[in-house]
Protein backbone atom coordinates (compact mmCIF):
# COMPACT_ATOMS: atom_id res chain seq x y z
CA UNK A 1 0.00 0.00 0.00
CA UNK A 2 1.27 3.44 -0.76
CA UNK A 3 -0.49 6.61 0.61
CA UNK A 4 0.52 10.24 0.10
CA UNK A 5 -0.98 12.71 2.11
CA UNK A 6 -1.29 16.48 1.28
CA UNK A 7 2.56 15.90 -0.64
CA UNK A 8 4.15 19.86 -1.47
CA UNK A 9 6.72 20.75 -3.02
CA UNK A 10 7.81 24.45 -3.17
CA UNK A 11 10.73 26.22 -5.32
CA UNK A 12 11.39 30.13 -4.10
CA UNK A 13 7.35 31.58 -3.78
CA UNK A 14 6.72 28.97 -6.79
CA UNK A 15 4.41 26.12 -5.13
CA UNK A 16 5.03 23.22 -7.77
CA UNK A 17 2.77 20.20 -6.35
CA UNK A 18 0.19 21.75 -3.98
CA UNK A 19 -0.64 18.97 -1.53
CA UNK A 20 -1.80 15.87 -3.59
CA UNK A 21 -3.10 13.02 -1.39
CA UNK A 22 -3.92 9.77 -2.87
CA UNK A 23 -3.73 5.99 -2.12
CA UNK A 24 -2.58 3.17 -3.92
CA UNK A 25 -3.70 -0.67 -2.87
CA UNK A 26 -1.48 -3.17 -3.71
CA UNK A 27 -1.60 -5.08 -7.31
CA UNK A 28 -3.62 -2.01 -8.12
CA UNK A 29 -2.31 -0.08 -11.35
CA UNK A 30 -2.05 3.83 -11.06
CA UNK A 31 -1.05 6.76 -13.30
CA UNK A 32 -0.35 10.42 -12.90
CA UNK A 33 -1.63 12.76 -15.13
CA UNK A 34 -0.74 16.71 -15.10
CA UNK A 35 1.31 19.38 -16.08
CA UNK A 36 4.96 19.75 -16.72
CA UNK A 37 7.17 18.59 -14.20
CA UNK A 38 4.66 18.22 -11.47
CA UNK A 39 4.35 14.42 -12.35
CA UNK A 40 8.38 14.46 -12.33
CA UNK A 41 8.49 16.25 -9.15
CA UNK A 42 6.24 14.07 -7.38
CA UNK A 43 7.28 10.61 -8.12
CA UNK A 44 10.99 12.08 -7.35
CA UNK A 45 10.19 12.95 -3.45
CA UNK A 46 7.98 9.19 -3.61
CA UNK A 47 11.72 7.97 -4.64
CA UNK A 48 13.35 9.93 -2.04
CA UNK A 49 15.33 11.49 -4.88
CA UNK A 50 13.70 15.15 -4.04
CA UNK A 51 13.03 16.56 -0.74
CA UNK A 52 9.70 16.69 0.44
CA UNK A 53 8.59 20.29 1.53
CA UNK A 54 5.27 19.19 3.63
CA UNK A 55 3.16 16.24 4.31
CA UNK A 56 3.73 12.50 4.17
CA UNK A 57 4.77 10.00 1.70
CA UNK A 58 4.34 6.52 3.13
CA UNK A 59 5.76 3.22 0.80
CA UNK A 60 5.05 -0.29 1.88
CA UNK A 61 4.68 1.33 5.66
CA UNK A 62 7.47 3.57 5.30
CA UNK A 63 7.60 7.03 5.45
CA UNK A 64 10.10 8.04 3.28
CA UNK A 65 10.51 11.55 4.33
CA UNK A 66 9.76 11.52 8.19
CA UNK A 67 10.60 15.04 8.43
CA UNK A 68 10.01 17.48 5.72
CA UNK A 69 11.15 20.43 5.33
CA UNK A 70 9.25 23.47 6.57
CA UNK A 71 8.46 26.61 4.32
Amino acid sequence: MSRQKKLRKVYGDKETVKGISFDVAEGEVFGILGPTERKTTTLEMLEAIRPIDGGEAILDGINVCPRPRSR
